[in-house]
C-alpha cells in the first residue's frame, strides 16, 4: 500500500496543530536514514543483527524533533483547470462507447450517489481525447499532461513564489511530484524553464507515491532545508504536485468492461495542481511571514498491503488499485501514525490572545 505520510504545521493562530493524510495511491519503501544512520551506521557502529535493527527503529520511533527547526513554509499556491465535469458525462461517454455489463452499472451506479457534484478537468465529457473510437494510448497521455499539466504547474507555482515573497531566481532547489505521467526529462523541466528558474537549481521528481506526492514532496524539501541549514546555506524550496486524472476515463472503462472488474477511481479523481515554498530562515530575518511553521512529519509504509492500492502503468495510461480494504487499513494505521506525530513535537508556546473588544459606544438619549 501507499506510504502514509504525516506532517505537523502551525501558524501564529493554531501553533501545536498538526495535520495529517494518508496518501491513497502508489507503493513506496520507508524512509530510513536519520540522525547519521547512513549504509547500515549508527554512530559509528555498524549494524550486525536484528536486535540492532530493532533497537534502532524503536530509537527512531522515539526520537524527538527539536523545539524550533526554523522550518517555514512561506507560500502556498493552486490552481484548477477551468472545466468541471459532472456524474452524468461519465454516464454519457459510457453509454457511447459501451455495452452496459454488470460491472458497468454497478459503476455508474456508485458515481451517482458519491455526494461529488462536479470535479475539476482539463476538458468537458466531449474532450476529443475523451470521444475517439478507441481509448487514448498512454503517448497520447503524456502529450495532453505537458500541454495541460504544465500550465496548471506554472500557475500554482507562481502563486506560491509570489505569496512567499521571493524572487524566481531565489529558488534554490526544486521537488515536484506526479503519478499522471512519467518522461525524461520531467514535467518539471518545462515548468522551470517557464518560470524562468536558473539552470543551476538542484531539482528532484518523486516517483512511486501515489497520492501521497505533495506530502512526500514537502517532507523531502524539509530534509533537504535541514541538510544545508548544517551546511550554513540558504534553502528556498518550490514543490509542487500535479495530477491530470480525468482524461483516464476511457482506460478505466475500458477495463471495467473488458475485465467486468468494478473500478470506482473514475468516479473520484480530478484535476490540479498545488505548490509551495519552503525556507530554512537562513540568511534571512523572516519575521511574521509565512503561512506555516513546519514542526515535524512521519512517515511509514503498510507491509503486504501492495495489492491493495497501485497506480500501474499501461499501454493505455495507468490503471487505479483500490479495493474493499483500503478504508480499514487507513482507519487502523492512521491514528498510531497521528499519535506518534504528536508525541514527536514538543509542547508549542500557546499563540497571543486576542485584545478584548472595545467598550461599547455610550448610547444617546
Amino acid at each position: 500500500m501507499a506510504p502514509y505520510e504525516a506532517i505537523g504545521v502551525a501558524n501564529g493562530s493554531s501553533n501545536g496543530v498538526s495535520d495529517i493524510n494518508g496518501s491513497t495511491n502508489g507503493t513506496s519503501s520507508i524512509n530510513g536514514c536519520t540522525n547519521g544512520d547512513v549504509n547500515g551506521h549508527t554512530k559509528g557502529r555498524h549494524r550486525t543483527n536484528d536486535t540492532n535493527n530493532d533497537e534502532e527503529e524503536e530509537e527512531e520511533e522515539d526520537e524527538m524533533f527539536p523545539s524550533d527547526l526554523s522550518l517555514r513554509i512561506m507560500g502556498i499556491g493552486v490552481q484548477y483547470p477551468e472545466h468541471k465535469i459532472h456524474p452524468k458525462d461519465l454516464d454519457t461517454i459510457a453509454q457511447k462507447f459501451y455495452p452496459q455489463t454488470d460491472a458497468l452499472k454497478k459503476v455508474l451506479s456508485i458515481n451517482r450517489y458519491t455526494g461529488i457534484l462536479s470535479r475539476p478537468s482539463i476538458g468537458e465529457c466531449l474532450h476529443p481525447l475523451a470521444n475517439l473510437p478507441s481509448p487514448p494510448t498512454i503517448t497520447d497521455l503524456h502529450s495532453l499532461f505537458i500541454t495541460e499539466g504544465v500550465p496548471l504547474s506554472v500557475s500554482a507555482c507562481s502563486k506560491a513564489i509570489k505569496e512567499s515573497g521571493y524572487k524566481s531566481s531565489q529558488i534554490t532547489h526544486t521537488v515536484f511530484a506526479t503519478c499522471t505521467d512519467s518522461s525524461n526529462p520531467g514535467y518539471d523541466t518545462f515548468v522551470l524553464k517557464s518560470l524562468g528558474i536558473k539552470n543551476s537549481v538542484e531539482k528532484v521528481l518523486l516517483s512511486g507515491v501515489g497520492c501521497s506526492g505533495g506530502l512526500a514532496g514537502l517532507r523531502t524539501a524539509c530534509n533537504i532545508a535541514l541538510g544545508a541549514k548544517a551546511r550554513g546555506r540558504k534553502a528556498r524550496i518550490l514543490v509542487c504536485a500535479t495530477e491530470i486524472c480525468t482524461i483516464l476515463v476511457r482506460s478505466e472503462l475500458d477495463s471495467i468492461v473488458k475485465e467486468g472488474n468494478v473500478r470506482i477511481g473514475i468516479t473520484l479523481f480530478s484535476d490540479c495542481s498545488s505548490a509551495v515554498v519552503v525556507s530554512n530562515g537562513v540568511g534571512e530575518d523572516v519575521g511574521d511571514r509565512g503561512v506555516y511553521d513546519v514542526l515535524g512529519w512521519k512517515h511509514q509504509t503498510l507491509g503486504g498491503t501492495e495489492a491493495e492500492l497501485g497506480f500501474d502503468v499501461d499501454p493505455l495510461g495507468w490503471k487505479v488499485i483500490l479495493t474493499p480494504a483500503v478504508p480499514s487499513l487507513t482507519s487502523t494505521a492512521t491514528p498510531h501514525l497521528y499519535s506518534s506525530l504528536i508525541s514527536s513535537i514538543p509542547p508549542q508556546p500557546s499563540p497571543p490572545s486576542p485584545p478584548p473588544p472595545p467598550p461599547p459606544s455610550p448610547q444617546k438619549t
